[in-house]
């Protein structure tokens, strides 16, 4: 099951809660002050590669080809 992050809209708290992928999102209620005022946060993640592609530098020089 997923974790999903959300911030209260009241209190401004922000809160994880591990979640089906079914479960709605609606009525969450904030463990801090207890308002349903609740949203859900889009949050990003790292795999935890490092590894860079062969022939890949990520630099560019402007005017050079």
């Amino acid at each position: 099951m997923p974790i999903y992050e959300y911030e209260c809209k009241s209190c401004n708290h922000r809160f994880e809660l591990i979640q089906k992928l079914s479960d709605d999102s609606q009525g969450i209620v904030c463990p801090k002050c207890a308002s349903d005022n609740t949203e859900r946060r889009y949050s990003t993640f790292c795999s935890g590669s490092s590894s860079k592609t062969s022939g890949s530098s990520g630099h560019s020089s402007p005017g050079h080809s």
